[in-house]
């Protein structure tokens, strides 16, 4: 073959590898629009119609109404559907606030559960108080304090929350939770939302159902779940009696990981919108409630737990006749055998705050708390995300 030949062979054959890379470029374009183009026009086309059709409810926390012939911003009822079943969601506290605020006004808006809620008669909660305070001290300029907090929620919910109303002009945030990071939505002990096994797939599972669609599976899914195990109605903490968490379950470590990261996050929304935030420890009474439920160990043989319950009843005779040093030392051997029933320790609080011993019984009643399998209270550990988290920002 001459050389003019060669060159007219790889001139060709130059050609065809172009034409071959081109069109194999082609087909992986077409086929990586079919993976994602395609199901995103789908969604968006079923979205767009189900929202005509007038199908499922807005997800937002607040939503824009006439009002006096006035725009105003105010709460939506339907917000909490997002994390309740529409049987057991709690009311959200309504409230209307115009859409531009006064130079003058100070917003403020309180954030949490029923205890900054001021659950069962919000009207004498924190919020009302403040209320009062502020315009007693300053009584020439003007508040707003909202009260944006809702029974049984927790961080997972705050975030959704603070994200919405930092785009209303708020001066000051103030956050009031932990109560419910176990019991409340996506919590370990819930009996609304299961716990998921990353923050990642709690927020998608959160974003999925703000849509439509997502609403619409959801309701198709819970028709066709048969075995619904979810309260018929709101039965406040008997509704938990079934999801007691003892303090060695790993559960516990997603859900204090997952309240560390909300608040950080709800703390970095206010920072980045330049609004004070105000973030509180949250208080807990020690020496007048007791454990709300005991558990013992796991592996607690049979003959281990009689030896134990006769020492538990041997130190509760003595506590009822003021022999509190001889209940201690009933106690104290109980709890070499089973360290971990909540209600020991409390009584064990007891006894040595009746010797005046008020360290060691202020350890035993934070220990209590720490073992109680209903956690309703904020435990020494979610006190602790806070204070390291407020101190980090």
């Amino acid at each position: 073959m001459n050389t003019h030949a060669k060159r007219t062979f790889s001139s060709t054959s130059s050609s065809v590898d172009r034409q071959h890379k081109t069109t194999s470029s082609r087909l992986w374009l077409f086929r990586i629009a079919a993976i994602t183009v395609v199901p995103v026009f789908f969604f968006v086309s079923l979205e767009v119609g189900l929202r005509l059709s007038g199908f499922g409810y807005p997800a937002s926390y607040t939503i824009t109404s006439e009002i006096n012939g006035r725009t105003a911003v105010r709460n939506n009822d339907t917000f909490i559907y997002l994390f309740f079943p529409p049987k057991l969601a709690r009311p959200t506290i309504p409230f209307a606030i115009p859409v531009e605020k006064s130079a003058k006004t100070y917003r403020i808006f309180v954030l949490g559960g029923s205890a900054a809620q001021g659950d069962p008669e919000p009207t004498f909660g924190v919020t009302r108080i403040l209320e009062v305070l502020l315009r007693d001290q300053y009584p020439e300029t003007e508040f707003e304090v909202i009260n944006a907090a809702v029974t049984a929620i927790n961080s997972h919910v705050v975030l959704q929350v603070v994200k919405d109303l930092a785009q209303h002009q708020p001066y000051l945030f103030i956050l009031y939770l932990g109560n419910n990071e176990v019991v409340g939505p996506f919590g370990a002990g819930s009996v609304f939302s299961p716990l998921f096994p990353s923050l990642s797939m709690i927020r998608a599972s959160i974003s999925l159902k703000s849509t439509r669609v997502g609403q619409a599976l959801t309701k198709v899914l819970q028709a066709a779940n048969q075995k619904d195990h979810l309260p018929r109605e709101w039965g406040g903490m008997e509704m938990f009696l079934e999801k007691q968490v003892r303090a060695d379950d790993p559960a516990l470590e997603i859900v204090y990981h997952n309240f560390q990261r909300n608040l950080e996050d709800i703390l970095d929304i206010a920072h980045k919108a330049e609004i004070m935030t105000i973030v509180s420890t949250v208080g807990v009474n020690l020496k007048d409630n007791a454990p709300f439920s005991s558990l013992h160990r796991r592996d607690l043989s049979q003959e281990e737990e009689r030896t134990w319950n006769h020492l538990y009843q041997s130190g509760i005779q003595l506590e009822s006749q003021d022999k509190y040093a001889d209940a201690i030392g009933q106690y104290l051997e109980a709890t070499l055998i089973d360290n971990s029933y909540a209600d020991l320790h409390y009584r064990l609080g007891k006894c040595y705050g009746k010797l005046g011993d008020h360290e060691a019984a202020r350890q035993r009643y934070m220990r209590a708390l720490d073992l109680d399998t209903l956690r309703f209270r904020a435990d020494t550990r979610i006190n602790s995300i806070i204070r390291t988290v407020a101190k980090g920002k």
